[in-house]
């Protein structure tokens, strides 16, 4: 009888033990998704054509980092994904779906895009 008292007991403190680590594990990522969606920053990308290669800049939190577009882009009515470079071969990526902007920007940034990745063919 106390072999099993000893065994229950354990599979007790094993359970509280592995609910504390979930439960923490759990705040963790709730105070970490909190600290992402406070520390947002805004951007602005821009496009400047220009003589050298590097024809986007990408504004965040004061600092500006030149870019250029870097392989395929996916263009949909609905969403642009865009993949760029810097003068460090960092790679960039960001995401703009249609209600990231009105309608005639998000149509107008789709050709913009289009037209420099055709170019870049050539």
């Amino acid at each position: 009888m106390s072999v099993f008292v000893i065994v229950l007991v354990l599979v007790l403190h094993l359970t509280l033990v592995v609910t504390s680590i979930v439960v923490l594990i759990a705040v963790c990522a709730a105070v970490y998704a909190a600290y992402r969606f406070f520390s947002w920053v805004e951007e602005s990308l821009i496009y400047s054509r220009g003589d050298d290669e590097f024809t986007w800049r990408l504004l965040s939190g004061g600092s500006s980092r030149k870019l250029r577009l870097k392989g395929p882009q996916w263009v949909t009515e609905s969403l642009l994904i865009l993949y760029f470079e810097d003068f460090t071969e960092a790679h960039v990526v960001r995401f703009l779906p249609a209600d990231a902007l009105s309608r005639c920007e998000h149509r107008t940034l789709r050709r913009l895009v289009l037209m420099e990745s055709r170019a870049r063919l050539l």
